[in-house]
């Protein structure tokens, strides 16, 4: 069997598994635009982290975000409080307790090792738990990361999320395979805004 035609059943398995989770449209938009990212910003400098940043396709809540999934979670008013992504932007995600919701997927490669968000839980209790979820070669989607997270009232950025410690199994798409991440509310009545991921590949 050929390289070009393994490739292609490799590809063929990802979209049928993405498919499962009604994103295939989405995530074969991800594969075909696997290129280098020419905008950046650093919006988590003033927290010590000056690795630069992009945002997430939909990540900032302020338009359309195809591809992503919701179930108990809506578009509100109210942004980030530290308006990272400019001071025009006004919305951001709310999630109730038990609420879920899933980015469209996103290409990650060897160039993209992390990702963060701002989050704020209006409640005094509850966690949300995110997972990264990928690709296996012969289908399948799976969690690669789990992690539970706790905030104030006050909106706070995520710890960083290493997605690429998670990678070793999947990139062999040509160095890339789609990821969503998938929020949920475990308890909590929870907002999270400005999605961002990490394209630059650390030495």
């Amino acid at each position: 069997m050929s390289s070009t035609t393994l490739r292609t059943l490799r590809l063929a398995a990802v979209l049928t598994a993405l498919g499962a989770l009604g994103i295939a449209p989405a995530a074969q938009a991800a594969l075909s635009g696997c290129t280098t990212v020419s905008s950046t910003s650093k919006p988590f400098a003033r927290w010590n982290d000056n690795n630069s940043y992009v945002l997430s396709p939909g990540g900032n809540f302020e338009g359309l975000f195809p591809g992503w999934l919701m179930s108990g979670a809506t578009v509100a008013r109210g942004n980030e409080s530290y308006y990272v992504g400019g001071q025009t932007d006004s919305h951001s995600l709310t999630l109730g307790a038990g609420g879920t919701v899933t980015t469209a997927p996103i290409c990650i490669g060897l160039d993209y090792p992390s990702a963060r968000f701002f989050l704020r839980n209006a409640s005094s209790s509850g966690r949300l738990k995110v997972d990264v979820l990928g690709v296996g070669l012969i289908g399948g989607v799976r969690s690669l990361l789990s992690s539970y997270m706790t905030a104030t009232s006050a909106w706070s950025p995520s710890p960083p999320l290493l997605i690429l410690d998670n990678l070793s199994s999947l990139l062999s798409l040509g160095g890339k395979t789609p990821v969503s991440l998938r929020f949920t509310a475990v308890g909590g009545n929870w907002q999270i805004d400005d999605v961002y991921v990490d394209p630059y590949r650390r030495g």
